[in-house]
């Protein structure tokens, strides 16, 4: 059986169509649609149901790719060790929400390696995502969050992925504001403070089997005429710090962060929501000396931050 195949009906599932995975795969389409029907021919079974609208996974070809997926997550971890073993460098790849916590601890790990040759990759993304990444094997460990009442919904999607997952801190969302805020001198707010002000939010909070529209009625104020969705991160911290009438709801921030980006936290008394940042990682996979550094470093990280760390 190829490898390579493999890879690519993966990506065939993954986009949903021939056109565009031969696109993310820098192949030509008619290649890509021949080594699929090889593969096909080869493993006995139709993977995918063609249409004028695209391709769609059958029953069979789904189970054949969960396999397949695992084989080449296997595949994956086997080069790095035999890469590690060659060269004796690290590799480190993490995918996580968007938490300044979170990169400090990925930045303390980056100076602790001094001049260790290394290659460190680190993603930020919504939770569905790096679920995601995690399962291809492109990212050895993820962090997803989850708000305690869609606790079940992750904790069942990662139970038939073959993940195993270990909660890392416990947490209210706090609302950041620049220095200059209108809310600057409160010590605590109220839905009333915030209602006639913008609100920041980001624009892909998803939960398996939820729509993204009901994730985010659940996750904002209700009232608020104005709100901006944006992606990237510093985005959100130019607004605050250059619109005193916006705000956003986010994680705790270390106080050496808030001093940087020139923001402040406000506790709100009304939202009582508790969330979760659980580690993922594949069930098979054994953590690594560079591993179990980032882990311990997070902990601390979350524990500055005031969140309720599981030890």
């Amino acid at each position: 059986m190829n490898l390579t195949y493999l890879k690519y009906a993966v990506e065939v599932a993954k986009y949903g169509g021939m056109n565009k995975a031969a696109e993310k795969l820098l192949i030509q389409q008619s290649n890509l649609s021949r080594a699929i029907r090889e593969l096909e021919k080869d493993v006995g079974i139709t993977i995918f149901e063609r249409s004028s609208k695209g391709v769609k996974v059958t029953p069979k070809g789904d189970e054949f790719l969960r396999h397949a997926k695992s084989l080449l997550s296997q595949m994956n971890e086997l080069e790095n060790l035999c890469k590690d073993s060659a060269d004796n460098s690290i590799n480190f790849s993490i995918s996580v929400p968007r938490a300044s916590y979170v990169c400090e601890a990925f930045l303390e790990l980056s100076s602790s390696l001094d001049d260790k040759q290394a290659k460190l990759c680190y993603k930020e993304g919504n939770s569905i995502r790096t679920i995601e990444s995690v399962i291809d094997g492109s990212s050895s460990l993820g962090i997803i969050r989850s708000e305690r009442n869609y606790d079940k919904y992750f904790f069942d999607y990662i139970a038939t992925k073959g993940i195993s997952s270990m909660i890392i801190g416990e947490y209210r969302y706090m609302v950041n504001v620049g220095c200059g805020s209108v809310l600057a001198g409160l010590d605590k707010v109220t839905y009333e403070d915030l209602r006639s002000l913008t609100q920041i939010a980001f624009a892909d909070p998803y939960v398996p089997y939820v729509s993204t529209d009901t994730v985010i009625e659940n996750e904002t104020v209700g009232g608020i005429k104005h709100n901006i969705f944006v992606v990237e991160a510093m985005s959100s911290c130019y607004m605050l710090q250059m619109d005193p009438k916006t705000f956003m709801w986010r994680s705790p921030i270390t106080p050496s962060s808030l001093d940087k980006f020139g923001l402040m936290q406000k506790d709100c008394t009304d939202h009582r929501n508790i969330h979760s940042d659980i580690l993922i990682w594949r069930t098979n996979y054994k953590f690594s000396d560079t591993d179990k550094y980032f882990i311990e470093a997070v902990k601390r990280k979350a524990e500055e931050c005031g969140m309720k760390v599981h030890r």
